[in-house]
């Protein structure tokens, strides 16, 4: 006798609440920023204005690379919710094959996040590099100014003594 076909999402099988409001959480994230990144991949201009060339370029990619993983998100909390609700007993290929696939997706959000974040740290590593070297120079030329005007002011006191001297000997020879 065989067993009655039974659909696959079982009344009797109900996943805890916790596993079910981090994939709901997990979906509603991937939504969120799937619709911020969205807005700023397709209109640069407006979120971007008055950055300079490469900065612009490089918000741009970045808010590209954050919808594909918004996108991979949202993906990982739907097969999440799936192989909650799919019993492992009914159908354990099936079952496996989601918990694989879940977990590739989370393994390739995972890659674009590390690239994500080597870009970001590169790029601001440039920028703090190239301003520790403006202010650098500018420490030099404040240090340069300092000692310049520590030598005028020691210069005009010299001047104000000798005038003071000048005076004081105009002053006995009267």
């Amino acid at each position: 006798m065989t067993p009655p076909i039974l659909p696959i999402f079982a009344d009797s099988y109900k996943p805890d609440w916790l596993a079910l409001a981090i994939a709901g959480v997990v979906i509603a994230f991937a939504i969120w920023q799937f619709r911020i990144q969205l807005d700023k991949a397709r209109r640069p201009d407006v979120y971007f204005r008055g950055e300079s060339h490469i900065d612009y370029r490089f918000l741009r990619r970045q808010a590209k690379r954050r919808v594909q993983l918004a996108c991979l998100a949202g993906i990982f909390g739907a097969l999440m919710l799936v192989g909650l609700f799919l019993p492992y007993e009914r159908y354990p290929q099936l079952w496996g094959i989601v918990w694989i696939l879940a977990l590739l997706f989370l393994g390739w959000a995972g890659c674009l996040a590390l690239v994500d974040f080597v870009s970001l740290k590169l790029h601001f590593g440039i920028e703090l590099d190239r301003q520790r070297a403006e202010k650098l120079a500018l420490d030099y030329k404040m240090k340069k100014f300092h000692e310049q005007s520590l030598q005028e002011l020691e210069q005009a006191r010299r001047e104000d003594a000798a005038d003071e001297a000048d005076a004081d000997s105009q002053n006995s020879s009267d």
